[in-house]
């Protein structure tokens, strides 16, 4: 007899994967605080895994609520301010730990064309934070996309019509690469279904 999908899926992770306990945030934490000791087992790789799955399925309850006609608007505000907290604490992180850690950070955001950070209503801090990421940081010194702008950083420019094009393509493809990647993760026996869009 065959195995379905979910009969495999079940297998492979009962085999390979592993069931993280469930660990709830705090949403009136201060600072960084040191590892959960029940997650001492847990490796980086499956920690970001989970939340970002958790994180996915997040953004796409919120869509799924903004989407219905019939919700009311506290009820979208709602669901927006979760995502909203999720994103500012994660954002929250990666500055304390970045004004601690300079170098990997660097590194990361060399190669990036943007990056997680809070962004300050105040005009002051605004300022500050530009100089963080764009001197310290050096945001998008060795991309592919180079940025305009005046103060001397070549920049690529999203007005033209070759450059829009292709921004819109590799909106596409990523898109297509994340539905691959799902189908990919939860049927990882089935190559038949995803063998020719790879």
């Amino acid at each position: 007899m065959k195995e379905t999908p979910e009969e495999r899926y079940a297998r492979a992770m009962a085999k390979y994967g592993k069931t993280l306990p469930r660990i709830f945030g705090d949403p009136l934490r201060q600072r960084i605080e040191t590892p959960d000791s029940r997650l001492a087992n847990e490796s980086l790789g499956h920690i970001s895994l989970f939340a970002l799955g958790f994180l996915q399925e997040l953004a796409a309850r919120v869509k799924q609520i903004c989407e219905e006609p019939r919700e009311t608007p506290e009820r979208r505000q709602e669901a927006c301010q979760h995502l909203v907290n999720v994103g500012t604490e994660a954002a929250a992180d990666i500055h304390q730990l970045l004004l601690q850690f300079a170098e990997p950070f660097r590194a990361i955001a060399e190669t990036r064309p943007n990056f997680p950070c809070l962004f300050p209503a105040h005009p002051e801090d605004g300022k500050s934070l530009s100089k963080i990421l764009l001197e310290h940081l050096g945001l998008g010194k060795s991309t592919a996309f180079k940025l305009r702008s005046e103060t001397g950083r070549k920049t690529f420019s999203k007005k033209s019509y070759v450059n829009s094009l292709l921004l819109h393509y590799i909106g596409e493809i990523r898109q297509t690469r994340i539905k691959l990647l799902s189908m990919r993760f939860n049927d990882p026996y089935d190559t038949e279904s995803y063998h020719c869009s790879r």
